[in-house]
């Protein structure tokens, strides 16, 4: 029975072939490992974004529908203290009034939310318009994850 050549041959691996492929091993793994790590920092940062766009979202979803669902009221202003009472009713949504950022009229609210500081603004923006700003920030107030602006109609 004939053995195949590579299994005949007596001839061995030198040390310049092993040092060699180990250096090019070396090198494909210098260049892959930053690659992966990069990824896994931009998907972590990617799932904080998201996080807070869901955040604000929601907080989003409330203020349209108390302001939808507030009873017809003579002027905006009316309805922007209608819109106060709610958010800040400790049984139901239990938001708190701040002071508004310098230049900003109308309403601001605070709240912290499982770990992500909310902050919502509105502001009369017209006759029958409201203009609402959602913003979402990590737990220290330190960077912003999302922000959300729109502007809604007074029900009359």
């Amino acid at each position: 029975m004939k053995l195949p050549v590579f299994v005949t041959s007596q001839r061995g691996v030198t040390l310049i072939e092993i040092v060699a492929s180990i250096a090019i091993l070396f090198l494909i793994i210098v260049f892959l490992v930053p690659m992966f790590t990069q990824s896994a920092r931009s998907t972590s940062h990617s799932r904080q974004m998201m996080n807070g766009t869901y955040v604000a979202e929601a907080h989003m979803e409330t203020v349209y529908n108390l302001i939808v669902n507030v009873p017809p009221r003579e002027n905006a202003d009316t309805y922007l203290n209608e819109v106060q009472t709610s958010l800040t009713d400790r049984n139901s949504f239990n938001y708190t009034l701040k002071p508004c950022p310098s230049g900003v009229t109308g309403k601001c609210f605070e709240k912290n939310d499982n770990g992500h500081y909310v902050n919502i603004q509105l502001s009369n923006s017209g006759t029958n318009l409201v203009k609402v700003k959602v913003e979402v920030y990590n737990e220290s107030k330190a960077i912003q994850q999302s922000k959300m602006e729109t502007v809604l109609a007074w029900e009359k």
